[in-house]
């Protein structure tokens, strides 16, 4: 499993003060590491060493039998595995991984993870904290997100999700796809894990679990969507259950709280166009026109009355009714305008431009101003005298 360095090529061993140097013994080359002054740091005991990738390591190999020269370091066994034993030094010339018992290695700089192969199972070992975090008993393993404990593995074709601080498989191999992981917040650096999406495919059926594996919602349901709030107050998911011809014609949303009690609603909607991102309220479609409803006491904010909306980023949606659009924040609070465009600048971002009072302005998506409302004309964002 060696993979190919160049794309993380960075410092050399030179730039450290190293360089690697070779010597060759009843015809087996071996390779070490000198100071630059010829001091021995690391002797010749390596059939490879590698230039120093990002993250300031370098693959070391072995073959598994001594006596294989260097040229047949990638030779591979009757059973197809690979004669090799894979490992990491650091640019200080010190070993993280002696290459004496993994097959191969592959190194992930921004996590400070390696997946170790024996054979053919993988696992994932931690430079951090210097042992295994994933066990080496699954045929494939993905690391998801930089700071985030979990990672898809893979047995005998099904999918599941093994969590590296609670040292468990929290969600079992049991799953035609690999899990989607839904976090707090994509931009937050100590973001966490809310739960998971499981889904198989033959009849088509999706659930969701919490981040610890607990089922929140059951594997009876055609689709599983999930908009979370921001804040650790309520997960607004919709879903879909196959009526008796397997149809996906019921349209239903729930909420998963602090307590993990799930609410479903006693309302069958059409279309769910999506939650708020501050405020557990939902556009909905029922008998052909939308509204805005409040999830936990399914009463509506507005009442269902518009043709279309579309909303943006959980913050705001434009509602259309005989063709006239409004603009509103998830509270149901609407902003007041002459005019609303829905627009796009040349590099394609979205915008709106508002008149009111015969001023123009321009507002993102989140509600804030990014041209303020004083220009007699209309104005792009970028474009304005």
């Amino acid at each position: 499993m060696m993979i190919s360095y160049n794309s993380f090529a960075q410092k050399t061993w030179e730039d450290y003060g190293f360089k690697l140097y070779s010597e060759t013994k009843d015809s087996i080359t071996l390779m070490g590491i000198k100071k630059a002054d010829g001091q021995i740091v690391v002797p010749p005991r390596y059939s490879v060493i590698m230039p120093l990738a990002k993250g300031g390591y370098a693959y070391v190999a072995n073959p598994v039998d001594k006596k294989l020269t260097d040229n047949r370091i990638n030779k591979q066994s009757d059973d197809g595995t690979l004669q090799i034993f894979m490992g990491l030094i650091d640019s200080t010339a010190k070993v993280a991984i002696e290459p004496t018992q993994y097959n191969g290695v592959a190194y992930f700089p921004n996590d400070n993870l390696v997946i170790v192969v024996k054979g053919d199972k993988r696992g994932i070992y931690s430079l951090s904290t210097k042992r295994i975090e994933v066990p080496v008993e699954f045929d494939k393993i993905n690391i998801y997100v930089k700071d985030l404990p979990a990672a898809s593995v893979e047995k005998s074709k099904k999918f599941g999700i093994y969590n590296m601080d609670l040292h468990k498989l929290v969600v079992p191999c049991l799953f035609d796809e690999s899990p989607s992981v839904q976090y707090d917040n994509w931009e937050k650096t100590d973001r966490k894990i809310i739960g998971y999406q499981v889904r198989n495919l033959n009849p088509l059926r999706s659930g969701y679990l919490d981040a610890n594996g607990n089922v929140l919602i059951d594997m009876k349901f055609t689709a599983v969507y999930w908009e979370y709030s921001g804040t650790d107050f309520i997960l607004g998911v919709m879903f879909n259950i196959p009526d008796k011809n397997n149809n996906y014609t019921m349209n239903y949303f729930s909420h998963y709280f602090k307590t993990n009690a799930i609410k479903i609603s006693t309302q069958q909607y059409k279309q769910i166009g999506g939650f708020g991102a501050d405020i557990p309220n939902a556009l909905v479609n029922i008998n052909g026109k939308w509204g805005l409803i409040n999830c936990i006491t399914e009463k509506f904010v507005i009442e269902p009355q518009f043709d279309s909306v579309k909303y943006h980023y959980r913050k705001s949606f434009v509602a259309y009714k005989n063709n006239k659009p409004s603009l509103y924040d998830f509270s149901g609070k609407e902003m007041i305008f002459d005019i609303i465009k829905e627009c796009k600048t040349k590099d394609d971002k979205e915008y709106l431009s508002v008149c009111k009072n015969r001023r123009w302005g321009c507002l993102d998506y989140k509600l804030n101003y990014i041209i303020p409302l004083e220009y007699d004309r209309e104005v792009i964002p970028g474009d304005q005298m």
